[in-house]
């Protein structure tokens, strides 16, 4: 427990510092981003997951003559990643995604940049439970190896950027720990029928030969949402995450990117579990 509050205050801290800093440039960033997460058991203590992520946005703020307000004009970003899950004991977890793709883009007036990464990334979970409060403490490293970014003339482009993979000026690391509250509102548990309050905040720790000591806290992000689990196997979830960038890539280095972002996750809790009802029904007719 010591150990998960040194954690704790070591990442706010961090975090609170980057916030302090004085003569920052802000660019203010509206989107929308989704995540649908699939998980279904394998055998014995494994199980598997799989993430699809959607993001789109709007103009930055520093595009002149933009439109700031469209959440849903630009191609943002789009995520693939499997997990192979192994539960140690009741409240620890540890898991394995043994690669997933990562495709971005960014827009200005002129043209749209694309640029791919692939990513391996071990991970640690601690859950607990407080009362009705269900706690996790998340550890997570990505060993990322990135693409260069092209101009690709097209949104949904995503053939280009692939040739410098294995060059170690692509190559990067990221420590990221969350912490995160599940709060049931009219169930003491998150049973069927349940509505219930999320909230995480994560921090993002830059690591590897390129990184300069100035981008080592590399961002933090807070979320705030409403979940609503209408089947027993299935949450939906719509919330605030205010995603706070700590660039510093421009000619002062003191540009800081403040995304307010509307986000959607859909859980799929249970996968396997659709396919024996079917089987069963099957099983049933005569």
């Amino acid at each position: 427990m010591q150990i998960r509050l040194l954690s704790f205050i070591l990442v706010f801290f961090i975090a609170a510092s980057g916030y302090s800093q004085s003569n920052r440039e802000y660019i203010q960033n509206k989107m929308f981003w989704t995540e649908t997460v699939i998980t279904g058991k394998i055998a014995g203590k494994f199980s598997y997951q799989f993430d699809y992520q959607y993001r789109r946005s709007a103009d930055a703020e520093n595009v002149k003559e933009g439109n700031h307000d469209n959440i849903f004009k630009n191609p943002f970003q789009q995520v693939l990643r499997p997990w192979v899950h192994y539960q140690v004991a009741e409240g620890v977890r540890f898991s394995l995604s043994p690669i997933g793709w990562w495709g971005s883009w960014s827009n200005d007036a002129s043209r749209v940049l694309f640029f791919p990464e692939f990513r391996i990334t071990p991970q640690v979970t601690l859950n607990q439970k407080v009362n009705r409060i269900v706690l996790s403490h998340r550890y997570r490293y990505e060993f990322r190896f990135q693409g260069d970014k092209e101009d690709v003339g097209s949104g949904w482009n995503v053939s280009q950027g692939y040739e410098n993979f294995g060059a170690s000026s692509h190559k990067k690391g990221r420590f990221r720990y969350l912490l995160r509250a599940l709060v049931p509102i009219n169930n003491a548990t998150l049973k069927h029928g349940t509505f219930y309050g999320h909230i995480y905040n994560e921090i993002f720790l830059n690591t590897g030969s390129i990184i300069k000591n100035t981008n080592l806290v590399d961002q933090n992000r807070f979320f705030a949402g409403l979940g609503y689990r209408f089947h027993e196997d299935i949450r939906l979830e719509i919330g605030y995450l205010n995603q706070t960038a700590f660039r510093f890539n421009n000619t002062l280095q003191n540009n800081i990117e403040q995304n307010n972002v509307l986000q959607i996750f859909l859980y799929f809790d249970d996968f396997n579990k659709f396919f024996k009802r079917k089987k069963a029904e099957e099983i049933k007719q005569p």
